[in-house]
């Protein structure tokens, strides 16, 4: 894309809606009420503007301002990697509750395993502004001694990648609906789910061509022999589990 159509170059083209404004005030902690002439004054004063995909990064000081290459569109404004790291504390490790219907939680490590195997999508939560985000994916698993590492694939830009490289703590879920049924007083689901959390990360290299193997056993294709200049356009990410569990609940009559 021409370098004159960067955020700099037209300034007065910058703007944002109503839900932009409120995310990034809420984002940057901003009580001001043009928040718009606020990121035009940082893109007229910043070090760096780069065009990522769709979007162009304009780098200013400790911000970095999220701008349509083609609209103009002002979509968010965040602290820089480098600022969030001192100043953000998270906990990576969630601590999950006790069950409230202990007899429906399924307790054996390859009885949980086995849940993900038959799930077909999995969907992951992350930490969005002002909403939480929640995406179905295709994905691929390793259980190994007790652990299990979730993979995921996609294009390299976007807003999942965004609100990873923001934050990495993620949520997982799968799910298995068998059936509808009527217990005689009411109608409940048979089912099966998994939950679990852990820090996205990218991988490359061989772990990189290994993550992909296993997404392409999982859907049922093992050793199928792809194009591998998608290979140029694809991310890969890797999720450790730090904490999971499994659920499930059939009725009496079912046979579980």
């Amino acid at each position: 894309m021409d370098e004159a159509l960067n955020p700099r170059e037209n300034l007065d083209k910058l703007h944002t809606t109503s839900l932009g404004i409120e995310r990034i005030q809420k984002n940057l902690l901003l009580k001001i009420p043009d928040v718009i002439g606020w990121c035009r004054e940082k893109t007229a004063s910043s070090e760096r503007i780069e065009l990522k995909g769709k979007n162009w990064y304009v780098y200013s000081g400790d911000y970095v301002i999220t701008v349509n290459a083609r609209s103009f569109t002002v979509i968010t404004a965040h602290k820089s990697d480098s600022f969030r790291v001192k100043s953000i504390s998270v906990k990576t490790e969630p601590h999950i509750k006790p069950m409230r219907r202990n007899d429906r939680e399924v307790t054996d490590y390859s009885g949980i395993v086995d849940i993900l195997r038959r799930a077909d999508t999995i969907r992951l939560g992350l930490n969005g502004e002002p909403y939480p985000y929640v995406v179905p994916l295709s994905f691929g698993y390793e259980a190994v001694n007790g652990k299990i590492t979730i993979y995921i694939h996609g294009a390299k830009e976007g807003l999942k990648h965004d609100l990873i490289r923001q934050n990495p703590y993620v949520c997982t879920e799968a799910d298995i609906l068998h059936r509808y049924a009527s217990s005689g007083a009411n109608v409940t689901a048979e089912y099966e789910s998994f939950i679990g959390f852990g820090k996205a990360e990218r991988v490359t290299g061989d772990e990189f061509l290994k993550a992909l193997d296993l997404l392409l056993l999982h859907c049922g294709y093992d050793g199928f022999e792809y194009d591998r200049t998608v290979l140029n356009f694809t991310s890969v990410y890797k999720i450790e589990l730090s904490s999971f569990k499994g659920k499930r609940r059939f009725l009496p009559s079912s046979g579980e």
